[in-house]
């Protein structure tokens, strides 16, 4: 009975040491949500936004950033969207070496003295991001120049131990931005950039998601620099010292390795691996760009970098959206080194939008036919990147019209590039496009059962 007595005490001390744990854990979880980091404390959180069955979206640009800056057009915009049947928007918020949002990383590096804020000093990004979720709009902030940057920016001027060079050591090249120099995506610095602008992002906002587009990527011309051509050397040297000793061990002991290995009946036989399957590569990168170890080689440290951001941001929010929208396939991974076939396969990407920016329908239908889109399309969220006009070239309704029916009889996704040119730069009257766009997205369009359809 004693040792019962003094057992019961210690019960009851144990019960009495839980409950003042559990109560203290409380009151810690309570304060965390009560003191928010002070650059957090004026951005409104929205609920939850629906899941898309499809994606209907568009991008809003820096030409729309007159618009992004006006809380009261921005409403207007918004609201409009809505009624038009579109759910998603792709907001800019990296674009010529400059965040669009408030930066530590940004001014830590000392690339970047001031601030983008709205006509009323607001924070844009928060800001639509709030109205975008009042709208029941996803809202998935997108990286627009990625590796890329204007030659004249403090970015370029202030890190050009963090530029790539051409063969002839150029740092320039030319393409619809202007003269730009690129990032060297192999770089630990630049990966480290890259990856904290990102997930400034995630973290300090309430975003749904972030999107990369044909610029988390690199020109073939590029990746001659000291340090890219260094590690090059280094881990093809380590590559061939392991082939070497894996066809040594093969050649000393061929009793180990017969021919044909055990295999279930009725099965095909399994051939053995010859150590001719181990190849030795060139130590030096070559000096043709087009060399297809060379261009593997480059893309596959670019997929290597893809894939932990997507884990990084993934830790951050485990439902954010990783969105990609490359160029066709081919010409990305031969012109761009952008594998972003490699990227689905190894289910990083939470919604593919492949651009198809051509103003003729055949030229359109090539591109959307492509076979690694309806491969991608089992896979995983997938939609068509439609140019609905620039400002210098309008793109005619009936144009966009064609467009959206073959993305829609393909079960493909929408999205348009970009807001202002949906019907303020077109060729027909404001009302007339804005009915037909209503028109385009007033029917489902069925993308694998990804949830309830949207009408």
């Amino acid at each position: 009975m004693g040792n019962y007595k003094k057992v019961k005490i210690k019960t009851r001390k144990l019960k009495k040491f839980v409950l003042l744990l559990i109560f203290s854990f409380t009151l810690y979880v309570i304060s965390n949500l009560v003191l928010i980091s002070p650059n957090l404390q004026n951005i409104p959180f929205a609920a939850a936004q629906p899941t898309r069955s499809e994606i209907r979206g568009v991008w809003m640009t820096n030409n729309d950033l007159n618009i992004m800056r006006d809380r009261r057009k921005l409403n207007d915009s918004l609201t409009q969207l809505k009624r038009l049947n579109f759910n998603t928007i792709y907001p800019v918020v990296w674009n010529s070496g400059y965040a669009m949002y408030p930066s530590a990383t940004a001014q830590k590096i000392g690339i970047q003295n001031f601030l983008f804020k709205g006509t009323q000093g607001q924070d844009i990004l928060a800001d639509v991001i709030a109205q975008a979720h009042s709208q029941g709009l996803l809202v998935i902030p997108w990286f627009e120049f990625g590796f890329m940057a204007p030659t004249t920016s403090e970015l370029a001027v202030n890190r050009k131990n963090w530029l790539t060079v051409k063969r002839d050591r150029g740092l320039n090249s030319i393409n619809e931005d202007g003269e730009v120099v690129w990032l060297n995506p192999f770089h630990p610095e630049v990966q480290e950039f890259i990856t904290n602008l990102v997930l400034e992002v995630v973290s300090n906002y309430d975003v749904d998601g972030i999107q990369f587009d044909d610029h988390m990527s690199l020109p073939k011309e590029f990746g001659y620099d000291d340090y890219t051509i260094n590690l090059y050397r280094k881990e093809a040297l380590l590559k061939n010292q392991a082939c070497a000793l894996s066809r040594r061990r093969i050649a000393s002991k061929p009793k180990l390795l017969p021919k044909v290995v055990s295999q279930a009946k009725d099965s095909k036989p399994i051939p053995q691996p010859s150590p001719q399957n181990c190849l030795i590569i060139p130590t030096e990168p070559s000096i043709n760009a087009d060399d297809p170890n060379w261009v593997k080689w480059r893309a596959n440290k670019i997929t290597e970098f893809m894939v932990r951001l997507n884990k990084v941001v993934k830790q951050k929010n485990p439902k954010a959206i990783f969105s990609v929208s490359p160029n066709y396939f081919d010409f990305a991974y031969k012109e761009q080194l952008q594998d972003w076939v490699a990227w689905v396969r190894q289910d990083i990407v939470d919604e593919l939008i492949v651009q198809a920016y051509r103003p003729d329908l055949q030229g359109f239908l090539n591109l959307i036919n492509r076979p690694e889109i309806e491969t991608t399309r089992q896979k995983t969220l997938t939609g068509i990147a439609v140019l609905s006009g620039l400002r210098t070239n309008p793109a005619p309704i009936r144009q966009i019209q064609l467009q959206v029916q073959a993305v829609k009889e393909r079960n493909l996704g929408l999205s348009f590039f970009y807001f202002s040119s949906l019907w303020n730069y077109g060729p027909e009257p404001i009302a007339e496009r804005q009915t037909q766009f209503r028109s385009f997205l007033s029917s489902p369009i069925r993308n694998n059962d990804f949830g309830p359809l949207i009408n």
